[in-house]
């Protein structure tokens, strides 16, 4: 499977067979794809939703953490920050530079 960068037309990563997608997403970590994949052959793809996640992760709490991390490695080689995060956002989208500014000093990972 090839990585495609969302708005530009560049390869920029490959993906073995076996790989993991879409854990931003699920997590809740970003809104919008950071990348659109392209199969180069056949690929038996298995979808599981966020609220069936998060329904086990509630029930194993220690598996949170490890899912945070992952999720927020990827995030950052996407490109996305905790600076840019707000303004990808529709609800922010209208908000003035200032206030996401001190939202964004706000920020805490947990």
């Amino acid at each position: 499977v090839f990585v495609w960068k969302e708005g530009a037309n560049v390869k920029v990563n490959e993906l073995p067979a076996g790989s993991v997608i879409g854990e931003i997403a699920v997590l809740g970590l970003a809104t919008h794809r950071t990348a659109t994949l392209r199969a180069q052959k056949v690929c038996l793809v298995q979808i599981l939703h966020r609220p069936i996640l998060m329904k086990y992760l509630n029930e194993f709490p220690r598996e949170i953490a490890t899912f945070q991390e992952v999720g927020a490695s990827r995030l950052a080689k996407s490109g996305v920050s905790k600076n840019t995060l707000f303004q990808q956002q529709v609800l922010f989208q209208e908000s003035s530079a200032a206030f996401l500014e001190e939202l964004c000093k706000q920020l805490q990972r947990k």
